[in-house]
């Protein structure tokens, strides 16, 4: 079973979402401004001090002071950051000058970073630790004193180390960072908001609204909406949607059944037939074969209704209904055309075998007792024929025509089936006046 989520869930889904996201945007970005400390502002804060301690040892160096007293400055230098260490080596070129010393030999044979920087390699390197390794390259004025020395020679190499936590960032470094962080912080905010909200809601409305336009433009009321989504509201509303759409389909068969059928009988009504012959008329057409209409009225009921009450004639009207739809074929159209006027139409059933059927629906009808309060009454009715095409080709000739056959059955006497004759003017005449057609002018 799918689960689903509210909203308000949502909602508190996408908040948390944004500032998991955002705390690990913020330490991602934490790393890299430690590893551009490291890169830059190190090599910068290790630079100034290197040169700082190299410009006091060559103010002293220029008053000819001994080495105990250059060490002596050192040791001072290393006094005023206590945090720092800042050790200086002489090169080779200066130690067969002026002497060397022993630490500085053995850091020269046994420290690879000592050596690279003696050939000139300014390094920096370290985590937690920065360690700066500043060459003192031999400048004009340094081959007065030095002049074993050429210009561009490494005369030293001063060694910085410091920890990372005294690294110090620039204020206009801090709010461009800060710029930076919060620029992208939000565009992470807006983007993870867009793209969720755009799946979780704007997506399935779209696949709403279309399936709507479907419904609207097909008229298709079976359809019903599928929405993907994880969202209540959203499945709330697919839901109750369908549900509508169930009720306006009930109310939609409801009246096309009752725009179709007859509501006392059941049986289809005069619009209904007429339709179903005129798709006959079209069959018969295309196929060449014939089919026989019927039409019936039953003789004196008004007597019944008068009698027994309109109750009792309702009552009579269904027996005959299952009296005539129970010796008819499945493909046969029985239809109530208003009052006590039934009408039959039998598909590709030539006047002969038309003929049959109305004489057993007759006898049938003749031969069984309705009972009706506390009396049994014997119902006849008179029958009419037409036949596609002799008695006509189209809707209107073959009703007229079958109307005149069954008006000719009830001025025989009643309980008689009758075929209408075109030549019979006299009945057509009546028959338009039933049906309120003005007659043709002479």
């Amino acid at each position: 079973m799918q689960s689903y989520t509210t909203y308000k869930q949502l909602i508190a889904k996408t908040v948390i979402l944004s500032l998991l996201s955002s705390l690990a945007i913020a330490f991602l970005y934490g790393i890299y401004i430690k590893k551009r400390a490291i890169d830059d502002l190190a090599r910068i804060d290790a630079r100034k001090t290197s040169r700082m301690a190299f410009e006091a040892l060559y103010s002293a160096m220029e008053k000819g002071w001994s080495k105990k007293e250059l060490d002596a400055i050192i040791v001072r230098l290393n006094k005023v950051e206590p945090n720092m260490r800042i050790n200086a080596y002489r090169s080779p070129i200066v130690a067969a000058l002026f002497g060397d010393r022993s630490q500085d030999e053995q850091i020269r044979a046994h420290d690879p970073m000592v050596a690279s920087a003696m050939k000139g390699n300014e390094i920096l390197t370290g985590d937690e630790e920065i360690r700066y390794l500043y060459p003192i390259v031999v400048r004009q004025e340094c081959i007065a004193c030095h002049t074993n020395a050429h210009v561009g020679d490494i005369n030293g190499v001063i060694d910085v180390r410091f920890p990372v936590a005294n690294l110090k960032i620039s204020l206009t470094t801090m709010i461009n960072s800060f710029i930076i962080f919060f620029v992208f912080f939000t565009i992470v905010i807006f983007a993870i908001l867009y793209f969720r909200l755009n799946a979780l809601l704007v997506q399935p409305l779209k696949q709403f609204i279309t399936l709507i336009q479907e419904i609207i433009n097909k008229n298709d009321m079976a359809k019903r909406v599928s929405l993907k989504t994880k969202i209540l509201e959203v499945k709330n509303i697919e839901n109750y949607f369908n549900k509508m759409l169930d009720s306006i389909q009930d109310y939609y068969e409801k009246l096309q059944e009752l725009s179709d059928r007859d509501y006392l009988t059941g049986l289809y009504n005069r619009r209904k037939f007429e339709e179903f012959l005129g798709y006959e008329i079209k069959r018969s057409l295309r196929h060449h074969h014939q089919f026989t209409i019927l039409m019936i009225d039953l003789d004196n009921f008004k007597y019944i209704n008068d009698t027994y009450g309109h109750a009792s004639g309702d009552l009579v009207l269904k027996e005959v209904t299952q009296i005539f739809g129970s010796n008819l074929r499945n493909a046969d159209i029985l239809a109530r055309l208003g009052g006590d006027e039934f009408a039959v139409l039998l598909p590709e059933t030539p006047y002969v075998n038309g003929f049959a059927v109305v004489e057993k629906l007759r006898s049938r009808l003749e031969a069984t007792p309705i009972s009706l309060m506390f009396d049994q009454i014997t119902l006849t009715a008179s029958f009419g024929i037409a036949e596609y095409p002799d008695q006509g080709e189209n809707i209107e000739s073959l009703l007229t025509g079958s109307d005149l056959a069954m008006y000719k059955a009830k001025r025989a006497g009643k309980n008689t089936i009758a075929r209408a004759d075109q030549s019979d003017q006299e009945m057509a005449a009546e028959i338009q006046k039933k049906r309120g057609i003005p007659p043709p002018c002479n």
